[in-house]
This record gives structure tokens, C-alpha cells and sequence, in this order.
């Protein structure tokens, strides 16, 4: 049946012309203006439009802007639409790349084309021109205005005399001030001399440490400090914050203010964003700016005029130190901060061959994510089947995490689940301490159940089910030929044989049509996965990215489990992205898959001092290599057989 389905494969492609995807999809990029002064902004935008989600899109490469604009912020943005044309109905699918920039000069500046890789194939956007102006002419004219208040209203201080209308009209101006002082933005004490557009706001950045050990928490807060009402804000950049593990605390909606006193001046003060950060490695870390634009208005006389500018954040630099080598417990898996630690037996008594379920749980002040289980030192008699964790990080800094591992007792008789221990380290008392531990677990294993085998699904529900499996339908074959009823058929029911043989054909096209699919659809991946390891690779030749490496790979497995699984990588947690995929990658490939995944995401994400050896060059070839092995058997489990074909090589 294969062998004739790929003949009418052959025999259908010279019947039909079949459109490509590549046909139909459109690049090109706009500006929302391209005329505006030299202190404002604008935002670029690259557009993919494409019929399906079959397409294979890499992010746009932009122009060279270095000598003309500053890229400030990006945003990536999907969007479908659908639509009845000529009594067809059509879905149009977007991928839309927001970048927002600001102009360095003045002039007739141009921005050349962008470049996006559309299924392997390069495509690129046209040219756009932007016009930018100088200011300087009407922001003198804003200033001698103001320059001009200032004296009048000083000489009128001057000449005043002790004329009872004049007196009269002083009082009935500082009234009217007064009441109007909601709109105005002042109050009390706010109708003195105009405030300077340069002091009406500014951005501060406050941390609560300055000396911190790699994995202890610093919590950094931008505020926005003000002398008018402001307007509007638009956030332009959000601190990357490269080179920590970040957690946020609070990132405002709405702006709530309080009065502060700064320089003896008065400011409202309100919370623009509040992280607690860790970071992963020593050495000088910064805390980059963080920038927005506002409108204020200012108190001024009159009815206050309404200012805008452009803020930043100072830098800040923060100095980390690697955690103490002395007096370091063998038990340390990463854990700083303070932490105590919970666990429970689900049951005390199970069948052989039965899985029963084991909870750790580590939780305190800290960041607890970062904290990893040893290597259970387990009898002979009883295995780990699965493990996976669920972790929370609070608003107060607390945090917890949770390890649920499947044991399953292999023998009849007493098992003893040896204790075990664990440290942390103290950045306040700076030194590591025990946490309390797991005693000795005692488990009493019964006689197997007849016939009882474990899930193939790991940690799902336990309960046992008494329900038959579902039966596979097998068709009846036909080993006689009737030729009486045969030449029946034949000669008087032309119409049942119409109709055996339209059903025939349309299971060739169907056959036809899904190998198609599922070839492409594994031809696209394949073209995905070799433009990835190429990445890894330039990556891996410079000892000083082990950590791009480990993202980069960490990324990598998240791609093609998502495919295998049928949830595109992002739907889904890892775990749960293992369990919907076909049998035979659960059955023979989850373990070594978990074991990668946390392997990469340690060297990604946890502290120097627990990576260790990890990130040595020789280690890192060793996880390229292995989980390039890994993703043809996913592949060829998934899609079918690859012939064992290395990315690498093809990369």
C-alpha cells in the first residue's frame, strides 16, 4: 500500500500545481512618521504576512543605524485575520516586529533595508527616509517667554505700594491661585518663580545592597521624581539586567505619588518598577538605565504650561563575590538565603513493581529556584522512576520549591530510604549551615499484583483502572472469490462499483496529501534545527559563552520535543510536553531528554560555583554532540526515519 501510495504521489504532482508558501508571503517595513524633531521618536516596523504556520520566520536583521539612531525598545506582535474573498475563505497570518528608535542628528537621514530568512531564503524590506528638524528656535522662544515672567513679575514685586486696590488685587490673585490650583499642579508654596523644563523630572534607581555573594537577592526600584503633574509617560527601555536571574517585585500600572524631599526641594515620588535580582556570576555586574519620555505640566503663573523630555536612570555598578570555597559541604546544591525543608511519604506500604510518590520541599527567604537535589543514594531494590518541580517566587522574597520523585520498589520486603541532607549558605552570617533533613524513610513493599506494569506516563494519576483496553479494529480479510456474485455485480450494478472506486482514489489523495504534509513540516524543521546547531557552533568556539551555549541548547530541546509533541515548544511545560508525545519518545527517550534539559539549563541559568565543570569547553562539545544525537532519534520517532543524518555535519 506505501509503495503504491508514493506512485500516485508522482502520478497526482504531474496533475497538479501545487502553490509554495514562499510564493505568497510578504516582508516589507514601515514608519508610523518620517518627519519629527531631533528630540522625538518613532517606530519602525517589520512586517511577515504569510498564509499558514507551516512558515519558517527568523527575526529581521536590521539596517546599519549606528551614526543616525539609537534603537531604544522592541516588541514582537502575531495577529490573524480572516477573511471571505471571491467566496473562499481565507486566513492571512502576521508576524509584526516593532522596534522603537530615536534620531542622533538632524537632516535627511535613511534607513536601509531589513533582511528576514523566510524558509531558508533571504527577503528583504525597501528603503525608507526620515526627515528630522532642529528645535532650537522655538525652545528659545519657550525660554525668553519664561525669562520675561520672571522680570515682570519681579518688578511688580518691586513697585508695590501701599494702594488698598492694589493690596485688594494681590489678595483676590493669590485666591484665585489657590483654587486653581488642582489644574495648575501646585498648591501652597507653588507660585514662585517658573520651575526649569531640565529639573520638572527625573528617574532614580535605588538598590539595597552594593556588596553582595553570587545567588543572594538585591532588590532594585526605579522611581520617578516630578515638581509637576505629569501628563503622560512613555517607558522607552526597561533595564536589561544582564547577568541576573530576575523576579519581579512590582512593575506599576498606574503612578501613585508621595512627597519627598530631595536637595531640600520638593518632589512627588512615584514606583515606576521594583525587581529582586541574583546574580549568577561575580566580578562588577551593572544595573543598566532604565528611560522614558514624559509630559509634565509646571506650576507657573497663568495657567502652567505643559513641558516634555526625555530621562534616564543612572548606572549602577554592583560588586559580587563568589561564595566562600571554604568550609563549603559537599551537600550545597545552591541554595542561599534561609531555607528549612518539608517532605512526605504518600503511602507506607505499596505492591512491587508500583510506584509511590515522594515530596521535598524546599521554602523560606531566597530565591529557592536555584536550589537543585543531590543524587539519592537508593538501595539496590528500589529505583527512581521520574522527578520534576514546581517552584514560586513571592512579592515579600520569599519563595519555595517543590520536588515530586516517583520511587518504584522492585522486590517484596522492607526498604529503607537512606536520610538525606542538605546545606545552605547565609549571606547575612556569611557562612553555610545545615537544613533540617530527610530522616530515614522505612517503606514495606507487598507482593506484585498480577500483571501490573508501570505508566508509560510518568507522575500521572496512580489510581489503577479496572476499565478494559480499547480494542484495535482489524478488518475482515476475504479469501474466497463468489464469481456468481461477481458477474452480478459486474453486470448489474455499475453504480456500487463507481462508487468503490471513487473511495479508492480518494484514499490516494489523502495518503498523498499527508505524507506531503508531514514531509514538509519535517523538511522545515530539519532547515530550523541545522540554522540553530550553526549558532551553537560559532558559539561554542569561544570559551567565554558557555552560558549562550547552554540557552542556545536548552532552546534547542524545547523546538523539537514542541514538535514531536505537537505543541510548538511554548504551549506547555516541559513535563507536560513529554507526556503528549508518542510512546516510543516517552518509553525510550524522556530520561536521557530530562537529563539534557537540566544538564543546559544549569549552565544557563544557576551560580558559577554550581556549574562547575559543566561549562569546561570539553563538556560543552560533549552536550552538543549528545543532544544533536538526541534530536534525530525525536525527529525520527516523530517523522519518521532521517537515516541517522548529524545536524552538525549539515550545519
Amino acid at each position: 500500500m506505501i509503495k503504491t501510495g508514493r506512485f500516485f504521489i508522482f502520478f497526482l504532482l504531474g496533475l497538479f500545481t501545487l502553490p509554495t508558501a514562499e510564493a505568497s508571503v510578504k516582508v516589507y517595513a514601515e514608519v508610523d512618521r518620517n518627519n519629527m524633531y531631533e528630540s522625538d521618536t518613532f517606530t519602525y516596523t517589520v512586517t511577515v504576512e504569510m498564509p499558514s504556520d507551516g512558515v519558517s520566520v527568523g527575526e529581521p536583521k536590521l539596517p546599519n543605524i549606528a551614526g543616525s539612531f539609537d534603537l531604544l525598545n522592541s516588541q514582537v506582535m502575531r495577529s490573524s485575520q480572516s477573511s471571505l474573498v471571491n467566496g473562499d475563505f481565507e486566513v492571512k497570518k502576521s508576524i509584526i516586529y516593532n522596534f522603537m528608535m530615536a534620531p542622533k542628528k538632524v537632516g535627511q537621514l535613511k534607513l536601509g533595508p531589513s533582511t528576514v530568512l523566510v524558509d531558508g531564503k533571504t527577503m528583504k524590506t525597501k528603503d525608507i527616509s526620515v526627515r528630522v528638524q532642529k528645535e532650537t528656535q522655538q525652545r528659545a522662544q519657550n525660554q525668553g517667554q519664561d525669562r520675561y515672567n520672571q522680570r515682570r513679575n519681579r518688578q511688580r514685586s518691586q513697585n508695590r505700594r501701599m494702594d488698598p486696590f492694589e493690596d485688594m488685587d494681590s489678595m483676590f490673585s493669590q485666591l484665585l491661585r489657590r483654587q486653581r490650583g488642582g489644574f495648575m499642579g501646585g498648591g501652597p508654596g507653588n507660585a514662585g518663580p517658573p520651575i526649569d523644563p531640565e529639573d520638572s523630572f527625573f528617574i532614580k534607581v535605588v538598590v539595597d545592597k552594593a556588596k553582595i555573594y553570587v545567588g543572594e537577592q538585591v532588590t532594585a526600584t526605579w522611581y520617578l521624581y516630578t515638581r509637576g503633574q505629569v501628563r503622560d509617560i512613555d517607558t522607552l527601555k526597561y533595564p536589561s539586567l544582564n547577568g541576573f536571574w530576575k523576579e519581579d517585585i512590582e512593575v506599576a500600572t498606574r503612578l501613585n505619588f508621595q512627597r519627598e524631599i530631595v536637595n531640600g526641594v520638593a518632589y512627588n515620588r512615584a514606583l515606576l518598577a521594583s525587581y529582586a535580582l541574583f546574580p549568577i556570576k561575580s566580578g562588577s555586574i551593572e544595573i543598566d538605565a532604565y528611560e522614558a519620555k514624559c509630559s509634565i505640566l509646571l506650576p507657573s503663573f497663568g495657567f502652567g504650561k505643559t513641558v516634555q523630555g526625555t530621562k534616564k536612570s543612572q548606572v549602577l555598578t554592583l560588586k559580587v563575590e563568589d561564595l566562600p570555597l571554604e568550609g563549603k559541604p559537599d551537600n550545597f546544591t545552591g541554595g542561599v538565603g534561609n531555607f528549612t525543608l518539608t517532605h512526605k511519604l504518600d503511602i507506607n506500604s505499596v505492591p512491587a513493581n508500583q510506584p509511590v510518590k515522594l515530596n521535598i520541599k524546599f521554602e523560606g527567604q531566597g530565591n529557592a529556584k536555584l536550589i537543585n537535589l543531590p543524587t539519592i543514594d537508593l538501595p539496590s531494590t528500589i529505583e527512581m522512576y521520574d522527578k520534576q518541580s514546581t517552584a514560586k517566587f513571592f512579592k515579600n522574597g520569599k519563595s519555595y520549591k517543590d520536588y515530586e520523585i516517583l520511587l518504584v520498589p522492585k522486590e517484596e520486603g522492607e526498604v529503607l530510604v537512606p536520610e538525606m541532607s542538605f546545606s545552605a549558605f547565609d549571606p547575612e552570617a556569611e557562612q553555610y549551615y545545615e537544613i533540617n533533613p530527610v530522616p530515614e524513610l522505612f517503606l514495606s513493599v507487598t507482593r506484585a499484583r498480577e500483571g501490573s506494569k508501570i505508566s508509560d506516563v510518568p507522575l500521572q494519576d496512580l489510581e489503577s483502572s479496572e476499565e478494559e483496553p480499547e480494542q484495535a479494529y482489524i478488518p475482515v480479510i476475504a479469501t474466497t472469490w463468489d464469481g456468481a456474485g461477481t458477474s452480478f455485480l459486474l453486470q448489474k450494478n455499475t453504480l456500487f462499483w463507481a462508487v468503490l472506486y471513487f473511495f479508492i482514489f480518494a484514499s490516494f489523495i489523502y495518503i498523498f496529501l499527508r505524507e506531503l504534509g508531514l514531509t514538509q513540516r519535517k523538511k522545515t524543521l530539519q532547515k530550523l534545527i541545522q540554522a540553530r546547531f550553526k549558532k551553537i557552533d560559532q558559539l561554542s568556539t569561544q570559551s567565554e559563552n558557555w552560558r549562550d551555549v547552554g540557552a542556545e541548547l536548552t532552546n534547542m530541546m524545547y523546538l523539537c520535543l514542541g514538535a514531536v509533541s505537537g505543541e510548538g515548544g511554548a504551549s506547555l511545560e516541559f513535563d507536560k510536553m513529554i507526556e503528549n508525545s508518542p510512546p516510543s519518545v516517552r518509553r525510550e527517550l524522556s530520561s536521557e531528554i530530562l537529563k539534557r534539559v537540566k544538564a543546559c539549563e544549569t549552565i544557563s541559568f544557576a551560580p558559577e560555583s554550581i556549574v562547575g565543570s559543566l561549562k569546561d569547553p570539553k563538556n560543552i562539545k560533549e552536550q552538543i554532540k549528545g543532544i544533536n544525537k538526541l534530536a534525530i532519534k525525536m525527529i525520527d520517532m516523530g517523522f519518521g526515519d532521517s537515516k541517522g543524518e548529524s545536524f552538525i555535519e549539515k550545519s
